[in-house]
């Protein structure tokens, strides 16, 4: 997974093999394995901070359910005691964040999935969860005051 997430790393937004990358990456972000799903979140950042810095806009990062998944992974507090997914938090959040700064759409789709019920349990889990999700929440009122457009109806 390491030689994954330098190639993620290096990988232009462009590039005909960030489809393949994102479905594998999907995959492997849903896997048993916690320390695979981990390397997965940190290729997704690598993939974001590439866009990102390409001014391009990371919505394909998103096409086969990544925002559902991290929602999921923020909300879930079943094993909040594991100090070790404290930097998976981070990440979490972190990539959220990359990837709201970079699309409305995404922004769009985050605010619309259930993102109040994940934010209720992470901010009760953990003050560095807590931490955390008001950063994230900070992020989302600011690019929303903007002018990014939500429409919970649609």
């Amino acid at each position: 997974m390491a030689v994954v997430s330098r190639v993620c790393g290096k990988m232009e937004p462009g590039d005909e093999r960030v489809g393949d990358a994102v479905s594998s990456l999907s995959a492997l972000l849903r896997h048993g394995d916690a320390r695979v799903a981990d390397a997965a979140l940190r290729c997704f950042a690598s993939l974001a901070d590439r866009f990102a810095r390409a001014h391009a806009d990371p919505a394909p990062l998103a096409e086969h359910g990544l925002i559902e998944e991290l929602v999921r992974r923020l909300g879930s507090t079943e094993t909040s005691d594991d100090k070790c997914l404290v930097p998976s938090v981070s990440t979490t959040v972190s990539l959220l964040s990359t990837l709201c700064r970079g699309s409305a759409q995404i922004t769009h789709d985050l605010v619309r999935l259930d993102l109040c019920s994940a934010i209720e349990a992470a901010v009760q889990a953990d003050e560095r969860w807590c931490l955390e999700c008001m950063r994230l929440v900070d992020l989302l009122l600011v690019l929303l005051c903007e002018g990014r457009h939500v429409s919970a109806t649609e």
